[in-house]
């Protein structure tokens, strides 16, 4: 491991302090990591083999929001052109933003998608894509028991 002896680099960015950083690969060569900060706002830094990491130098990419600070995002590659994000924001809804080769995220300017629900606000989300066309999503509900969403093209 290359952090042993406290070695781990820092990539840039300010967050809240413990908020969880949410990672998906679209390849062996290619990461994506996503963090909701102090403001709300969903951020983006990313690494693609041979490059250093886009958010070096507190250069992370705001894609909107209005969450609760630090909330987890939920992240799923269905394919390695198609990603897609999941928080439950300030009203327990859950909302979605995506983003395709060739475009940018839906989300950008506060245009983040209500998938309709209602939780804890903030609460984790869980995501999967079964297949390139198919997404899952979980979530605890304020009673505890867990519900469902889907999509399908």
């Amino acid at each position: 491991w290359s952090g042993i002896g406290d070695r781990w680099r820092g990539i840039g960015g300010v967050f809240p302090a413990g908020a969880p950083v949410t990672v998906v690969a679209r390849g062996p060569d290619h990461l994506d990591l996503f963090i909701t900060g102090n403001d709300g706002c969903v951020y983006t830094s990313w690494w693609q083999q041979g490059s250093d990491w886009s958010g070096i130098g507190n250069r992370w990419r705001n894609i909107g929001g209005v969450f609760p600070p630090g909330a987890r995002v939920a992240a799923v590659a269905r394919t390695r052109d198609n990603l897609d994000l999941f928080v439950t924001g300030n009203d327990g809804r859950v909302y979605t933003s995506w983003w395709q080769a060739g475009s940018d995220w839906s989300g950008i300017g506060n245009r983040w998608r209500n998938i309709g629900g209602v939780f804890p606000a903030g609460g984790p989300v869980a995501a999967v894509a079964r297949t390139a066309g198919e997404l899952d999503v979980f979530v605890t509900a304020n009673d505890g028991r867990i519900s469902t969403s889907w999509w399908e093209r």
